[in-house]
């Protein structure tokens, strides 16, 4: 090709950027690769080759100045999305009966370590659930938080204000009638150390995952902020950050948080574009699915057709063996792991177990081919697009709407500069919305790893309007995004009210603990001392914040060698039958239970209530939920 001819770069951004040499002279190095196409033709059709890097330069410096510069840091989203999760893990550190699993099975690898003798004492032995999940997760984490325990309990150690703190932030009842120097004795005395022990490990195992969850936010936001430029990218974090549900489950130990997680990685990858990044976002997705979360794979089948129909054009073959590599992976490392603890079922005589264990395939045959899922509930078709996307997407749901427009009327930029919304990401959070509505039973959960593919096109949405130049413009833009998340945030913090008053189950164990410490202390005889107790967890008590984190495993008590705790979680029995079997204290449901006396309740949240005479003026509204009894004699 003669040299005096311009050469025009291909079209397609990711071909384009990938191809492109990269040079300090480079005039485009600076800005998203989504544009950098449109300045080369604009200047191409200006000017001759002799001078097109000037045209080239003074254009980019105006786009440069409009969309946002690509290099400004933009740390401090990732510093606060894992303050966000910090929060939440802080002031909500329970759990509910969704996240049973995980966290039962954290505490069980923690505390009774990973072996064949072991396995009978674990959870799903002692209390078998309905399905089989994979060990491999909770495993990890539970491995991967002791250094954090350590740290937690370093710290909670080295001043009595912070482990103060740190009791009210977990709502542990401190006993009225005792003086802040009792209080400090039965602060550092064994009798009561284990339970914040464990108290600790199990915040422990969550802040890693929340950390986790950072990284992967951290590699979705500069990806978004080297495409998109800097407005994009505080918006798509920002819409994140204070998204009440992403940030709920995004520590929480149960498969959607994980989909969540390996959704927000691949997300992050579309973004970057290029056939390697698309290939490692698949193989991501495609490992978690078949090992973590089955209805993953409902988001990488749209996904997978854009990776072949898409800007990375990847072959079939080469996309279907990376999938299938990682597939087999992943399945391979399940079964190895999975399968020990599992068979230990068979040696209880509990269930039939297979010889091999593949967890997440009994899920997906239990819930889409069997549709067994129903008997936790039905919801219509539509019950997805009309309820739970709305309540999970908050303020980009709109912005979404606004995508599709967009889309379809490209918005003037600079220089005259056409600037098209990509609405790919919202179609393929749309194909996997209406594959999960196929399935009759429907959770808010199960769709959160749609929410990131969301976001990018309502990100870019708000990139195209403030592309446009005017004052007037973008004050107008500036003030209805900052409403609409600072609407989105106190949405937020009334999510975060309610969620911390609604974990009865953990409030009530915490009070139980603390009146049998009371009534042993108060006590002189050593028989009445050294008395065990047998403690029955009610079903409602068990869903709402009771983990094995939150029983007492040893004594520690010197003077009462013999005395212990035993918990149970037998189901089926009636209230008149409790007293048979030889319980001495309860966590029910009802509040009055023959035999027994009521000792305290706790509650769970009702409601809000307005009340314009008490800031904020909108309050949470409990309920007396579980209540604790002892033995009428005792």
């Amino acid at each position: 090709m003669s040299s005096s001819q311009p050469v025009v770069r291909r079209r397609h951004a990711s071909s384009s950027s990938s191809k492109r040499e990269e040079s300090a002279e480079d005039p485009y190095a600076h800005l998203p690769p989504a544009v950098a196409w449109q300045l080369e033709k604009h200047a191409l059709g200006k000017k001759g080759h002799d001078d097109i890097r000037d045209v080239i330069k003074r254009t980019s410096v105006e786009v440069k100045e409009t969309l946002g510069a690509s290099d400004r840091p933009l740390w401090f989203l990732d510093v606060l999305f894992l303050v966000a999760l910090m929060t939440s893990i802080l002031l909500c550190p329970y759990t509910k009966v969704e996240e049973s699993f995980g966290i039962q099975a954290s505490h069980d690898v923690a505390y009774l370590g990973y072996s064949q003798q072991a396995f009978g004492d674990y959870d799903h032995v002692v209390f078998p659930g309905s399905v089989r999940r994979s060990f491999i997760p909770p495993a990890a984490l539970a491995v991967a938080s002791k250094p954090v325990f350590d740290a937690i309990q370093h710290l909670l150690d080295s001043s009595t204000y912070i482990h103060d703190a740190f009791v009210w932030l977990l709502d542990l009842p401190s006993p009225a009638n005792l003086t802040p120097r009792t209080w400090v004795q039965r602060r550092t005395s064994p009798m009561t150390r284990g339970l914040d022990d464990a108290l600790i490990r199990q915040v422990a195992v969550r802040v890693v995952l929340a950390i986790i969850a950072t990284v992967a936010f951290t590699s979705y936001r500069r990806a978004v902020q080297r495409s998109k430029g800097f407005v994009a990218a505080c918006v798509a974090g920002m819409l994140l950050v204070t998204q009440p549900h992403v940030v709920y489950y995004s520590s929480r130990l149960i498969p959607n948080a994980y989909a969540l997680v390996a959704s927000t990685f691949a997300a992050g990858c579309y973004r970057r574009g290029g056939r390697t990044w698309a290939l490692i976002g698949g193989a991501v997705m495609a490992g978690v699915a078949v090992s973590m979360r089955c209805d993953l794979v409902l988001v990488g089948v749209p996904y997978a057709a854009w990776c072949w129909l898409g800007a990375p054009r990847v072959p079939i073959a080469l996309g279907a063996v990376v999938g299938a590599v990682a597939a087999a992976a992943s399945v391979a490392a399940s079964v190895a792991f999975d399968t020990p603890p599992w068979q230990a079922e068979a040696a209880a005589g509990i269930d039939d177990v297979p010889q091999y264990v593949w967890p997440e395939g009994e899920v997906f045959k239990f819930n889409a081919i069997e549709g067994k899922s129903v008997q936790w509930g039905k919801s219509p078709w539509h019950w997805y697009g009309t309820s739970a996307l709305p309540k999970l997407l908050g303020a980009a749901a709109p912005l979404a709407a606004l995508a599709v427009l967009a889309a379809l009327v490209p918005v003037m930029g600079p220089r005259r500069m056409w600037y098209r919304v990509d609405i790919v990401p919202l179609c393929i959070a749309g194909v996997a919305v209406c594959l999960f509505s196929v399935l009759d039973h429907k959770e808010l959960r199960f769709v959160l790893p749609v929410v990131p593919w969301v976001n990018l096109s309502a990100a870019d949405t708000v990139a195209a309007v403030w592309s446009r130049r005017g004052k007037l413009r973008r004050l107008i833009c500036g003030v209805v995004i900052l409403g609409l998340l600072t609407l989105q945030a106190a949405f937020f913090a009334l999510h975060l009210a309610a969620s911390r008053a609604n974990y009865p189950g953990a409030a009530a164990i915490a009070q139980l603990h603390a009146h049998i410490d009371e009534t042993r202390r108060s006590t002189t005889l050593n028989a009445a001392r050294d008395a065990s107790v047998r403690i029955h967890v009610g079903n409602l008590a068990a869903m709402s914040g009771v983990t094995r984190y939150s029983f007492r495993r040893g004594n520690g008590d010197a003077a009462a060698p013999h005395f212990k705790y035993e918990y149970s979680k037998e189901e089926g029995l009636l209230d008149d039958e409790l007293a048979q079997k030889g319980f001495t204290h309860l966590l029910s449901e009802s509040e009055s239970v023959p035999g027994y006396v009521k000792v305290s309740a706790a509650q769970a949240f009702d409601g809000y209530q307005l009340d314009l005479k008490r800031l904020p003026f909108i309050h949470v509204r409990t309920r007396d939920a579980v209540y604790v009894h002892r033995l009428l004699h005792e």
